[in-house]
């Protein structure tokens, strides 16, 4: 058995991790403490997937709580880029057309 801080699945999730902390830094108060919270949960989570992954005996089981967790960032990733996208199309419209 390797040991889950050589494995390389470990340090991309770790790498996303510290990734996922500098994005939530600039984040709105709203959305530090809705989304930036739970993004950080999430990653930390994932961390621990691997550990428990990779100390048990049966891990299909493991696995698809880990794919499960992963597609849950991914979705809340997905949310973060579209909330970009959205005040920067209204910071445009404000631009152009003045403030409503």
């Amino acid at each position: 058995m390797a040991l889950y801080q050589d494995l390389p699945v470990f340090r991309d999730v770790y790498r996303l991790t510290l990734r996922v902390n500098v994005l939530t830094q600039g984040f709105t108060r709203e959305f530090k403490y809705m989304l930036g919270q739970d993004m950080k949960r999430d990653c930390l989570g994932l961390l621990r997937s691997i550990y428990r992954v990779n100390r048990s005996r049966d891990k299909a089981p493991l696995l698809d709580a880990f794919l499960d967790d992963f597609e849950l960032l991914k979705l809340e990733v997905r949310a973060h880029k579209r909330r970009r996208f959205k005040d920067c199309v209204a910071s445009q419209h404000r631009c152009i057309f003045g403030t409503i």
